[in-house]
């Protein structure tokens, strides 16, 4: 079985469901939701969707809060052991959407850019055994073009698969 090692910025995506209305107020009534779901977003849901196929470790950036803690219950099903830099806030997406037809109304984002120590990160991949990296990179701060350049070579003899959203 395959090995991976994945690298990047995981979110929490949360979808919520629900009436929408006409309102004086505003452009979109939500008057209330049905149902919500949570999902795994970034490169969590790379990490949900190779586990299927193989197995490995997932660096990621966390914060410390509720959103850190969902996350961590939604890893423990999969085949990935998770490792975390901290950060002041872990990064929400929140859709709204229409149940009548799926439609997305409008999203809120939770997040702030942060920078992370190369150091510290590279002590983490010195200790994984893997056979592919997996480079997930959504612009919120695990990673940037530097760091992903001196990632790349220092471990120039790995395959690796860049995906930059």
């Amino acid at each position: 079985m395959t090995k991976y090692l994945i690298l990047g910025d995981v979110m929490l995506d949360i979808y919520l469901y629900g009436h929408v209305g006409i309102s004086p107020e505003a452009i979109v009534d939500f008057r209330f939701a049905e149902k919500m779901e949570m999902k795994l977003g970034g490169a969590g849901n790379i990490v949900s969707h190779l586990s299927k196929v193989g197995t490995g470790d997932f660096i990621c950036c966390l914060g410390q809060d509720i959103e850190k803690e969902l996350i961590m219950s939604m890893l423990m099903n999969l085949s990935f052991e998770a490792h975390w830099l901290d950060i002041p806030r872990t990064t929400t997406k929140t859709r709204y959407l229409d149940q009548t037809d799926n439609k997305l109304l409008f999203r809120i984002s939770n997040e702030i850019y942060h920078s992370v120590n190369l150091l510290e990160l590279k002590k983490y991949i010195e200790k994984i055994d893997y056979d592919i990296m997996v480079i997930s990179d959504y612009d919120k701060g695990l990673l940037n073009g530097n760091s992903i350049s001196l990632l790349l070579e220092d471990n120039k003899a790995r395959p690796y698969i860049y995906i930059y959203i």
